[in-house]
């Protein structure tokens, strides 16, 4: 017993100090000082007025590992991983101000990235109606070059006195910054000439215009150049332009570049020009496309192009059609209506529908299922979208209705600046600090232009 004691006793001191000197040359381990297995990080992909998209990104992933994201040190959500990568969108934040976020996988932090959300634009729009026909007329689609080069196309006839006629088809009016004229378009099919009285618009510069007219019309601001009939149709004998069938009528456009254009239209009509030949491609649809638009993704720069499908004089259900490299697949239609006319975004987290209401698909909150969050904005059917930015566009469509979104409120001009009028706004543009838009009665057309006052 005395001699276990002894052995305690004068070994005592070594063990104090050996666990002294562990003490010492360890640190606690607080989460700011853990290195995690694999990799982490946060990143911001998108962001709006009020909304962030943040991606996080794990590798390994483990499902039952609890993620903690963070913004200015507060935790906002808390959530276990169902992939190495997770699109998260925060919609409730204040424009013009900067966030921080970082996340936290089990006691592993993230390093911090920090945002400035966008600011409010203003709605200080101030409107002009303008008669460009004194005949049965009617505009359906308008694209702004700049202030002083504007083209809406429709089916119209010259302005004449009473009693006169004029059997040849008016089919766009040009602004030159004081005024609209008037323009005829002659164009050649095989072998004779006709006068295009065109569905869309599409310009690039004001020497590199595009209409769609059944086929699709190039025009240089002066005269037709050159004609390219690609659908089947009753006096179309150039066999060698011919991909799309009868009734594959070509009524919408749009394009990066002349060297890339995509064309729409009846009965699931879908083709694509690379600047020198036209291409068709199967939709997988007999519906008629409505419209297409595209946008480039920012983080990828991958081009994203949607049309969206549906027939209007009859309750069917809709199509959201995504192109990639000339094929199509479909998108979700959960929480759709049955009608719609109009897409557009630019970033790819966020796709605006119009037509029986405004729906959008938010890839950062449920990108399985369209919401109506934006219905309360109108109470009329809506034919068209189109803007400069997330904090910056407008939606037009029936009675004359036009709405502007400043990214946190929207504005609506009708009764104010716009008369309401018993008919539609079929198409719009946006650049810059104007808007056009033009449309019909039913027996005259109407065009609005709005200059938005900079102070």
């Amino acid at each position: 017993m005395n001699s276990s004691a002894g052995f305690f006793r004068r070994h005592c001191k070594f063990i104090l100090i050996f666990l002294l000197a562990l003490a010492q040359g360890c640190s606690v381990n607080e989460p700011g000082n853990l290195k995690p297995y694999g990799s982490f990080s946060v990143s911001v992909e998108e962001v709006s007025s009020t909304e962030a998209w943040i991606r996080l990104r794990s590798e390994p992933v483990n499902p039952w590992q609890t993620i903690t994201l963070q913004r200015d040190g507060s935790t906002i959500l808390s959530f276990r991983l169902q992939g190495k990568d997770t699109l998260i969108c925060e919609d409730s934040l204040s424009p013009g101000r900067q966030y921080t976020y970082r996340a936290i996988k089990g006691l592993f932090p993230s390093e911090e990235v920090r945002l400035t959300t966008m600011d409010t634009t203003s709605h200080d729009f101030h409107f002009r109606s303008f008669s460009v026909s004194n005949r049965t007329s009617g505009l359906w689609d308008v694209a702004i070059i700049n202030d002083n080069d504007i083209w809406a196309v429709g089916d119209m006839y010259s302005n004449l006195p009473e009693g006169k006629d004029d059997y040849e088809p008016v089919g766009a009016v040009h602004w030159d910054g004081k005024e609209w004229k008037q323009v005829k378009l002659p164009a050649y099919v095989s072998h004779y000439t006709t006068f295009l009285t065109p569905m869309d618009v599409l310009a690039f510069s004001g020497n590199d215009i595009w209409f769609a007219n059944g086929g699709v019309i190039h025009f240089d601001g002066k005269k037709v150049t050159k004609c390219y009939w690609i659908v089947d149709f009753s006096g179309n004998f150039d066999s060698t332009t011919i991909i799309l069938e009868k009734d594959h009528e070509i009524r919408k456009l749009w394009g990066s570049s002349s060297e890339n254009i995509y064309a729409v239209g009846r009965k699931g009509a879908i083709a694509h020009f690379d600047g020198k030949k036209w291409k068709k491609i199967e939709s997988g649809t007999d519906l008629d496309i409505q419209d297409v638009w595209g946008s480039t993704d920012p983080i990828t720069g991958e081009e994203v192009v949607i049309c969206v499908a549906a027939n209007l004089d009859m309750f069917a259900t809709p199509r959201v059609l995504r192109i990639k490299n000339d094929r199509v697949t479909e998108l979700p239609i959960n929480g759709l209506r049955w009608n719609f006319e109009s897409i557009w975004f630019l970033g790819v987290n966020k796709i605006f529908l119009g037509g029986d209401g405004i729906f959008t698909l938010n890839r950062g909150i449920n990108p399985f299922s369209w919401d109506d969050k934006y219905d309360e904005v109108t109470r009329y059917y809506t034919h068209t979208i189109s803007g400069n930015a997330s904090n910056d566009f407008a939606i037009a469509g029936g009675f004359g209705e036009i709405c502007h979104f400043n990214g946190k409120t929207w504005k609506n001009y009708m009764g104010s600046e716009v008369a309401m009028f018993y008919g539609n706004f079929y198409g719009m543009d946006m650049k810059g600090n104007t808007i056009c838009a033009v449309g019909s009665t039913g027996s005259e057309a109407i065009l609005y232009l709005g200059q938005r006052t900079i102070r």
